[in-house]
């Protein structure tokens, strides 16, 4: 039953586009075109595949040092503070800053793309209401995020580093 489910795309697509027009909902601006956790096979592979060398267990091994580091600055956060909310500041917060750190997003801008993690997270829970406030927030986003990275995408062509974004385009 479990397998059926997981390779019934028609019903239980991850595509939130579908889901959209499925239910008669117009004008919606998404943050959710061509994204790995918002398209389905053979999309999904594809984007999939184009990242997978990344996560292979030599590159993972050479993540360690620097998750470790993540990771202890956000524990001094939360000792700075004197509380710690264990989903919010630690189980969210570790993922998307290892993320921005692959894709090369500068320390500085962590904080914002953390704020569009936290959008399109919250977006893909709300999306089913319809509202116009976040559909307009999400057409926001999404042109925030496209500016930002397109400027990243043009500096990495120029200069390359050791990041996602980089290896993707030499």
């Amino acid at each position: 039953m479990i397998k059926s489910i997981l390779f019934n795309f028609k019903d239980f697509s991850s595509d939130f586009k579908k889901y959209i027009s499925s239910n008669g909902q117009k004008n919606i601006s998404s943050i959710f075109d061509s994204s790995l956790i918002t398209s389905d096979p053979p999309q999904h592979k594809f984007l999939r595949d184009s990242i997978a060398m990344e996560f292979n267990p030599k590159n993972i091994a050479k993540l360690e040092p620097q998750i470790g580091k993540i990771t202890q600055e956000i524990l001094n956060k939360a000792l700075e503070n004197e509380k710690m909310d264990l989903i919010h500041d630690f189980a969210f917060s570790l993922p998307i800053t290892v993320i921005a750190e692959l894709l090369g997003v500068p320390p500085e801008d962590h904080p914002k793309f953390k704020k569009w993690a936290d959008q399109i997270l919250s977006s893909s829970l709300l999306i089913h209401t319809g509202s116009e406030e976040i559909n307009k927030l999400n057409l926001q986003i999404k042109e925030e995020m496209t500016s930002y990275f397109s400027s990243i995408v043009d500096s990495r062509c120029k200069t390359p580093e050791n990041d996602i974004i980089s290896k993707s385009y030499y």
